[in-house]
């Protein structure tokens, strides 16, 4: 496809990767002819992305993510993308980067979906580029450092206080922050919302289509299927970080979730007997317009192999 981004506006910090999170770029692109643009890539680092104008499509593993004015778009690493924008459509962003990046998001509550926005900081992004700009020039970065941690956490909180369900987005973020936990389950999650049972049950089976316990299963087979594709981690730290108390249990419990042992995975990642991660979801249309079993979705795994 013969498209490009046309930038107003871009900048992007070249450095070694470190562990502690610093801007990697900051940007604005504006698509204003009857063309789509499109960006595909393998990412380990954060992007946000708000959408000033229009509506635009991000496809991650096992996410599609349909972001129109007033909302943005969190991918959270690893995984791959692959963005649309409409006809008229501008955006901005500000990616992230750090050694273990997907640790950091989790510890600042933030994952990969479309959150609620409505102003969008073309402004602050704008202004960032010019000292990031000066910072390079003088070669103090110690600012680039520490204004990227304080993004993480600003940007987690804003998220937060613009969600359309404060409760339900608290909800995911407790359990996001809590994968790791063995324990964790509806009764903490419960206790640490001031909910009962039954009513956090309701309100995760409105917006998420299931339980808690099925959320938090789904959750832990996505990270399960990144973490193997695009890491190099041991099995034993894997276990660890989805919350399986040693690796024998892990890999029994991988096969009972995917059908088949974490060595076939590793030889061949795609999870054969797990159904769609769009089935029950208005987002195939995006991909296909086709039904899921046309395209034998079922054969899909939830990292989109």
């Amino acid at each position: 496809m013969n498209t490009q981004y046309i930038l107003r506006h871009s900048i992007c910090v070249h450095r070694a990767s470190s562990v502690y999170p610093q801007i990697r770029s900051v940007g604005y692109a504006l698509e204003r002819d009857d063309t789509i643009g499109v960006a595909e890539s393998t990412i380990k680092y954060l992007i946000i992305s708000w959408v000033v104008k229009g509506s635009a499509l991000f496809v991650t593993d096992g996410n599609v993510l349909n972001v129109e004015a007033g909302y943005c778009a969190v991918i959270c690493p690893p995984t791959r993308y692959h963005i649309k924008l409409g006809e008229g459509c501008e955006v901005c962003w500000i990616t992230i980067k750090a050694k273990r990046m997907d640790l950091h998001c989790i510890n600042s509550g933030l994952w990969t979906g479309v959150f609620k926005y409505p102003h969008p900081p073309v402004q602050q992004l704008e202004d960032m580029e010019r000292r990031i700009e000066e910072a390079n020039r003088t070669g103090i970065d110690t600012w680039i450092k520490s204004i990227s941690m304080v993004l993480l956490s600003n940007y987690a909180e804003e998220l937060l206080r613009h969600a359309p369900d404060r409760r339900l987005h608290k909800a995911q973020r407790l359990v996001h922050q809590s994968i790791d936990q063995y324990s964790f389950g509806t009764e903490i999650l419960a206790n640490e919302m001031s909910m009962n049972r039954k009513t956090l049950y309701c309100m995760f089976k409105k917006h998420t289509g299931g339980s808690v316990g099925e959320y938090i299963r789904r959750l832990k087979m996505h990270r399960i299927c990144c973490l193997l594709r695009y890491t190099e981690l041991p099995l034993g730290t894997i276990a660890k970080e989805v919350g399986f108390m040693n690796t024998a249990y892990f890999t029994k419990a991988f096969e009972q979730m995917f059908g088949k042992k974490v060595t076939e995975f590793m030889e061949h990642p795609c999870c054969e007997t797990y159904s769609c991660p769009l089935r029950d979801s208005d987002s195939c249309e995006y991909l296909s317009g086709k039904d899921c079993g046309e395209l034998g979705w079922e054969k899909i795994c939830p990292c989109g192999m």
